[in-house]
């Protein structure tokens, strides 16, 4: 697969994006060369091996692509094998992304989704994004816009990934964790106290694998590598933080809007609900990174 690349850089970092691997960022890091997200080097074409790619217009998954609005029923394909799930919406695999503008320091991209059959997300969207360098940071912006004649589901987020280390550690303050099924990665209960918020406040998150969201999210980060320390912040839609720590050599820090599944909440899970854009109606979030070098 052919990949584009486009760069934008100052005196400290630089960032690559690909407009047709689903918009990706292909890296992040300082402009010696050491990464700050993990690189794209595999040449797989798969976002899944990028540094950061968006999730628009949901974020997380969708049990086995179920779900019910406006009292219609639909069936979504799956979308990243094997997994069973509807998973991250469609900005992630795309390759219809269009490049808005690009300077020195910064760079737009946008995507025009309409349905093109019935198994895939079914309501027509605009999403646009951008990166800012900023010093030795990062500033993220993504905004999704209804483009269809009716109320729609809608949630979304970044997802980036990281380089994982045997001093890696990801320290931030919640106020409860989603539990789930590791089988089928479904909900199961949303708890207040729970070993993955300690471990979360504590900085001991990556001991173990998890893969699981956080709500009641203050909005900062903080994540200690090797010789680096990156804050990150997040705006108030992104009041969920999800992280995802696999037995492998990277680890994820994902602010999102949503919990997994929220399309198919009802009552349970009581204040946990999907936001309704109606007809040309439009959310906005960011996130940031500030990257600092040395112990």
């Amino acid at each position: 697969m052919v990949v584009s690349s486009l760069e934008i850089a100052n005196q400290q970092v630089s960032l690559t994006l690909s407009p047709t691997l689903g918009g990706s960022v292909t890296s992040f890091r300082f402009r010696d060369g050491e990464d700050i997200m993990r690189p794209y080097s595999s040449g797989s074409g798969d976002p899944r091996d990028t540094a950061c790619f968006v999730m628009v217009p949901l974020a997380n998954r969708v049990d086995r692509g179920r779900f019910e609005w406006l009292r219609n029923e639909y069936q979504l394909s799956p979308n990243m094998s094997p997994n069973p799930h509807y998973i991250h919406g469609e900005g992630w695999h795309s390759d219809q992304w269009q490049v808005v503008s690009k300077e020195q320091e910064r760079i737009a991209i946008a995507l025009e989704y309409r349905p093109t059959s019935p198994d895939c997300w079914p309501f027509a969207f605009r999403a646009e994004v951008s990166y800012q360098l900023q010093g030795a940071g990062l500033l993220g912006k993504l905004r999704l816009v209804n483009n269809a004649p009716h109320p729609v589901p809608a949630g979304m987020g970044f997802h980036p990934y990281f380089p994982r280390h045997s001093s890696s550690t990801v320290l931030a303050q919640v106020g409860r964790v989603m539990l789930v099924n590791y089988e089928d990665m479904m909900p199961s209960d949303i708890v207040t106290e729970d070993p993955l918020i300690d471990r979360l406040q504590k900085g001991t998150l990556l001991e173990s694998f998890m893969d699981n969201t956080f709500s009641l999210w203050e909005g900062d980060c903080i994540i200690e590598q090797p010789g680096q320390r990156i804050t990150m912040r997040a705006s108030q839609l992104f009041s969920h933080l999800h992280c995802y720590s696999p037995k492998e050599d990277y680890f994820c820090v994902e602010p999102v809007s949503q919990a997994p599944n929220v399309i198919n909440y009802q009552h349970s899970f009581s204040d946990e609900r999907i936001i309704s854009l109606a007809p040309q109606q439009s959310i906005e979030g960011s996130f940031s990174l500030q990257c600092q070098r040395g112990n």
